[in-house]
C-alpha cells in the first residue's frame, strides 16, 4: 500500500479498502505522533471517490455504549490542556461481512453467524475498532454503528 498524505490535515493513510467503483475506504493516522484536532481523532475513516475528494468522512453511533460528555469530562480532569477525549478508530476489517441471527436463546451461545465476503456488495458491513469498542461501518453511509464488544 502506499501511504498518502493530507498535510492540511495533518494525517496520512494508514488502512485502505478498495471498492468496486473505484472509490476506496481509508483509515487515517495522524503524521507525526499525536493528533492535533479532536473531531478529526474521533472521525478519523473517509471514503474517498476515485480522484481523493471525499465523499464521506465517518459518522459514529454509539447506541448507548459510549457517553461523549462523560468521556470528555474525564479526560480534561486529567489532563486541563487536553480538548478531550480522543478515541480514534485503530484498525479496520479487511473483509466485508452480512451479520444473521442464529435464533439460539441459550445463554453463553452465539447469537449470530457471519457470512464473510471478499468484495463489497449493498448490505455488506466492515468492521472498525477502536482501542476500546468495535463498530460495524455501512460503506454506503458512512455511519459506524457501534456493538458494545470490547476490544481484546
Amino acid at each position: 500500500m502506499k501511504i498518502e498524505q493530507f498535510p492540511k490535515l495533518e494525517i496520512e493513510t494508514y488502512q485502505v479498502i478498495c471498492m468496486p467503483d473505484e472509490s476506496r475506504i481509508v483509515l487515517a493516522a495522524p503524521i507525526g505522533d499525536k493528533w492535533h484536532d479532536l473531531y478529526l481523532a474521533n472521525h478519523n475513516v473517509f471514503r474517498l471517490d476515485p480522484f481523493g475528494q471525499v465523499v464521506w468522512q465517518v459518522r459514529r453511533e454509539e447506541n448507548g455504549f459510549v457517553n461523549w460528555e462523560a468521556c470528555h469530562q474525564i479526560a480534561k480532569e486529567r489532563n486541563p490542556d487536553c480538548e478531550g477525549c480522543m478515541d480514534p478508530f485503530a484498525n479496520m476489517g479487511t473483509q466485508f461481512f452480512v451479520r444473521r441471527p442464529t435464533g439460539d436463546p441459550r445463554p453463553y451461545h452465539p447469537k449470530y453467524v457471519y457470512d464473510v465476503f471478499d468484495s463489497y456488495a449493498p448490505g455488506r458491513l466492515l468492521g472498525l475498532s477502536t482501542y476500546k469498542l468495535e463498530y460495524d461501518l455501512d460503506p454506503e453511509t458512512g455511519v459506524a454503528s457501534c456493538t458494545g464488544v470490547q476490544v481484546k
